[in-house]
C-alpha cells in the first residue's frame, strides 16, 4: 500500500512540475518555469521565482530535462509517465523531495 501511495505522490509532484514548466521559450529553464507558474496562477512572482530557483538548483539535470520536455508535449502526463521509467529510483525520490520541499519553502500548495 505504501508503494502505491509513494507513486501517487510522485505523479502529483510531476504533474505540478509540468504545470510550472508548461511554457518553453528563451531565457532558460528558470524563466520558462517562472513564466508558466505565473501564467497558470499557481503563485505570486516571489513564490514562482523561489520554486524555479529551487528546481533549477536542486533537481537532477536529467529530471529537469524530463519535466521541461514533458511540458512541451501535447499529452504531458503520458510523456512524463513514459520518461519516469528512464529515471533511477534515487532520481525519483530526489525529485519528490525537492518539489515538496520547495513548495513548503516557497509557500505554495501541492
Amino acid at each position: 500500500r505504501k508503494k502505491g501511495f509513494a507513486m501517487k505522490k510522485v505523479i502529483i509532484a510531476s504533474v505540478m512540475a509540468i504545470g510550472l514548466a508548461a511554457c518553453g521559450g528563451g531565457g532558460g529553464d528558470k524563466a520558462a518555469l517562472v513564466k508558466a507558474c505565473l501564467a497558470d496562477g499557481d503563485g505570486t512572482q516571489k513564490q514562482c521565482d523561489c520554486m524555479a530557483d529551487t528546481f533549477v538548483k536542486d533537481l537532477d539535470p536529467k529530471v529537469l530535462k524530463v519535466i521541461v520536455e514533458a511540458s512541451k508535449a501535447e499529452d504531458s502526463e503520458a510523456v512524463i509517465m513514459s520518461k519516469m521509467g528512464e529515471l533511477e529510483p534515487a532520481q525519483l525520490q530526489s525529485m519528490m523531495t525537492v518539489m515538496i520541499g520547495a513548495a513548503g519553502t516557497c509557500g505554495m500548495e501541492m
